[in-house]
This record gives C-alpha cells, sequence and structure tokens, in this order.
C-alpha cells in the first residue's frame, strides 16, 4: 500500500502572549499554504499561563485551520499530542463531511499521545464579530455575561485608525455591558493560499473555499487555549442567519455542535433568518440601550472595521435594517437615498452575482418586503421595495461561466507571490497601478502642449 502524505505539525513555542506551531508540508499540496507557521496571539494573557497548558490544546488551532484541507488532498497528519475529545468530534465530523462531499477519501490525524484534558468552569464564550448575528446572539444570552471574543486579522495589515476606532468603541460597549472581551490576533487569514483554494473548490465542487467550508472551526480552534485559561464550559458560534440549509455544509449545525476540546462544548447558535434575528432579539435590545450599537458588516477587505455600504453584505444589512424600520447611519453606516438608485443599478447591470447560499438571504427579504403592504419606508424611496419585492431573484445566481471563468482566474492568480496578491486583495496595488497611470496620462498631456507651442504659427502636428 502507497503511504499517504503526511504533513507534521512541530510542537508549539510560546511567546510574546503568543502560540507560534510551524508545519513541514509535502510537495503535493505546497501550493495551497502561503505560510510555514500559524500563529494565535491572545493580547491579554501572560506567557507564564499559556506555557502551562497541554501541547495536546496547544495544537487545536493549527489542527482546525487544516483539517478540511486534509481531508480533501488525503492528506495524514501527524502530532506529539492531541485532546482526545477533539480528535473524537473530527471522527464524527467526518461524517458531516462526506454528506456535502462524498468523493473525499478521508485522510487520519496520527497522535503519538491522546491526551484526555479535564477543565472546569462555568464562563461562557461568544464569538463576535460585531455584526447582525454577533449582536443577536449576544442580546439572546446576555444574562449569561458571555466574554466576548474578537478575531482579528496582524494588525500591521489592516486600517489600524479603524480598527482603533471599534476597538474604543467596544471598550465602552463591553463596560457598559459589565462583560469582558478578548481580543485574539492571527494570520488565520494568511496562511492558507485561498486563491488556489478557491480555484480548486470552484473547478470541483463549484463553490469557493470560506463558502464550501467555512471559518467556523478555524475560529473555534483558535479559541480553545483560551478557552481552557478563561474557565469556559461552552462557545457560542453565532449562526449566520437560515434555518435549514441542505447545501452549506459550514452552516450545519451537526458540524458545529459536534466540535469539542477538553470539558468544553461549542454551540451553533440561533438558527433562525436574519430578518427574524432583528426581530426577535435585535430590535428590543437597541430599545432599551443608553446608546446606539455600532455594526460592522463589510466583506471588503480594505474597509476592516469600517462599512464600505456597497458591497453585498454591506447592501444586504441596510436593506434588512430599513425593513425594521431601522435607520441604517444610526448604526454604522453612511447612506442617502442614492443607495437604492446604486442597488437597482448593481442588480440590472448583474454585477450582484450571488452564491446560491446568498440567495437564501435575498429570498427572504423579498418575502418581508412582500409581508408588509403599503409599509413606508425610510428615505421615502416605496417604489424601489415595490420593485425589488417582484424581481426575479434566481437570475442574480452566479451560473457555470462564473465559476470556469473565476476558477481560471483564482488558479492564475495564485502563482503570484502572496505579497503582490495581498496587495491587490487590500485595493493597494490598485490605487497604485492607477496613481501611476494618472501620471503618465498628465505627462503624456503636458508634452503635447508643449509640442504644440513648440510649432510656428500655432499649426497643428500631424
Amino acid at each position: 500500500m502507497l503511504m499517504k502524505n503526511r504533513i507534521i505539525l512541530n510542537d508549539p513555542i510560546v511567546k510574546n502572549n503568543t502560540i507560534v506551531t510551524t508545519l513541514e508540508v509535502p510537495n503535493s499540496i505546497r501550493k495551497f499554504f502561503d505560510m510555514d507557521r500559524l500563529y494565535i496571539k491572545y493580547r491579554d494573557i501572560k506567557d507564564d499561563r499559556i506555557e502551562a497548558l497541554s501541547s495536546s490544546i496547544l495544537v487545536l488551532p493549527i489542527i482546525s485551520n487544516i483539517i478540511y484541507l486534509a481531508w480533501l488532498t488525503s492528506t495524514d497528519i501527524s502530532v506529539k499530542e492531541l485532546d482526545k475529545r477533539f480528535l473524537d468530534s473530527m471522527n464524527k465530523i467526518k461524517h458531516v463531511f462526506k454528506k456535502f462531499y462524498p468523493n473525499t477519501h478521508f485522510s487520519e490525524i496520527h497522535a503519538e499521545k491522546i491526551v484526555t484534558n479535564n477543565s472546569s468552569g462555568n464562563n461562557v464564550g461568544l464569538l463576535f464579530g460585531g455584526g447582525i448575528d454577533s449582536f443577536s446572539s449576544y442580546a439572546k444570552n446576555r444574562d449569561e455575561k458571555p466574554i466576548l471574543i474578537h478575531i482579528t486579522p496582524d494588525l500591521g495589515t489592516i486600517n489600524n485608525s479603524a480598527f482603533m476606532n471599534w476597538h474604543s468603541y467596544f471598550e465602552n460597549f463591553c463596560q457598559e455591558e459589565n462583560v469582558r472581551m478578548h481580543i485574539i490576533e492571527t494570520n488565520i487569514y494568511d496562511f492558507l493560499n485561498r486563491t488556489r483554494l478557491n480555484a480548486m473548490m470552484m473547478l470541483k465542487h463549484k463553490t469557493d473555499w470560506l463558502v464550501g467550508v467555512g471559518i467556523g472551526l478555524n475560529f473555534l480552534g483558535a479559541c480553545a487555549p483560551l478557552s481552557i485559561l478563561e474557565k469556559m464550559n461552552k462557545i457560542y458560534l453565532p449562526s449566520p442567519g437560515v434555518a435549514d440549509r441542505a447545501h452549506a455544509f459550514h452552516e450545519s449545525p451537526s458540524n458545529i455542535n459536534n466540535i469539542h476540546w477538553a470539558d468544553v462544548k461549542c454551540i451553533h447558535d440561533i438558527i433562525l433568518s436574519r430578518q427574524d434575528k432583528i426581530q426577535t432579539f435585535l430590535s428590543n435590545f437597541m430599545s432599551n440601550r443608553s446608546f446606539p450599537i455600532k455594526l460592522v458588516s463589510c466583506n471588503n477587505s480594505d474597509r476592516i472595521y469600517a462599512n464600505c455600504n456597497k458591497c453585498e453584505k454591506c447592501i444586504r444589512t441596510i436593506l434588512e435594517l430599513m425593513i425594521n424600520d431601522i435607520d441604517p447611519n444610526l448604526v454604522g453606516f453612511n447612506i442617502d437615498k442614492s443607495i437604492f438608485k446604486f442597488i437597482r443599478r448593481e442588480i440590472e447591470k448583474k454585477r450582484l452575482r450571488l452564491h446560491k447560499y446568498q440567495l437564501d438571504y435575498w429570498y427572504d427579504l423579498q418575502k418581508n418586503i412582500r409581508s408588509k403592504k403599503n409599509k413606508k419606508y425610510l428615505f421615502g424611496d416605496d417604489d424601489f421595495f415595490k420593485w425589488l419585492s417582484n424581481i426575479n431573484i434566481s437570475s442574480m445566481k452566479r451560473d457555470s461561466t462564473y465559476y470556469i471563468t473565476h476558477s481560471l482566474r483564482s488558479y492564475m492568480f495564485g502563482f503570484l507571490p502572496f505579497q503582490i496578491r495581498k496587495a491587490i486583495r487590500m485595493k493597494l496595488f490598485h490605487h497604485s497601478i492607477r496613481s501611476v497611470r494618472m501620471r503618465i496620462a498628465k505627462i503624456h498631456h503636458i508634452f503635447r502642449i508643449y509640442q504644440q507651442d513648440a510649432l510656428p504659427n500655432g499649426q497643428s502636428k500631424k
């Protein structure tokens, strides 16, 4: 029998509040990795407390980030120590994963030592991104005084002023709510070559990486060491917002609810639509507060911790709020009546192309608009909502041509060096190119004027 490819995990190292785990990757899947190490930084936890944890817990962040890739590429994982309950939970999730990816030839985790970790405590954690799902989950579980856990990219790579504004707001929020918050800084977002992963998923499964497998396990794994240190017995992961999605593995409760380590269990929280969340939890929570909440919903990579008001996620969130008589300008957005013309143009020009899971949100939007006939909307553009209630949502779905072209683009894009790809994603490269082009155009224009002035009697050059 041929020996399977194998990822080898080295012992985690703790330094400067940070867990760093390096790995050795076989050549066959090296293209899917941009880095050979994953780091998890707990900004408010001292080294000696982290070092006291078992290595079987410290390796959970990196395993949580590579396990789906290992399964999809039939690559085994070797590690010295691993928590027993986590290993058992991965074996349960395999059966769920198999339903969505039946042609997967599963690999195994090989641990030299399997450790039964016993943790004690009654604290509760809640992964908190700052959007509708997070605030709704907090409102639902408010009486438990959950410890809010926010996961952020490397702070040296994002808009730091936007982060500081956001951080200042949430410090005040936590103070008013009398809860604590932990910020986890990590390179989870850059560790894997998601461009190559997208190409693989689009060609084989007609989806992209984040939609196909999600980031729930990645984020929960990043919380594992912290959950032991903070004596948690459960962590809530807010559901993305549609009750029953047979086509979305990452939103399946049987996926998230099977994740365990030590005595900590994970809970896929609030299996409701986003409209139901707003109506059931968020509206009441907002009405009982002394100052408004600040939503951060944007999916644009260069607008982290601020809303662009133009991406699909921002547009959808704005409409969801307005349907429920919540002015988006009061909760972190910046819009006026022109937003309706923009949205309509994006849809009619077919620039808003949706994955099948995104369609569910828009169907829910449409259903709620239709249920509120003769409603008067903010900004007074009732005609827009009437138009939106009658459009064919399925026409916004990505077709096979989309997946072919985008998979090829992702494949070619994946060959670029990591830093260039990252700059392009952050639109820095785009802005630099545009700036250079503008300067060249200006120089060319000046040169043409100079030529004209140099000709006798104002003659034009042929």
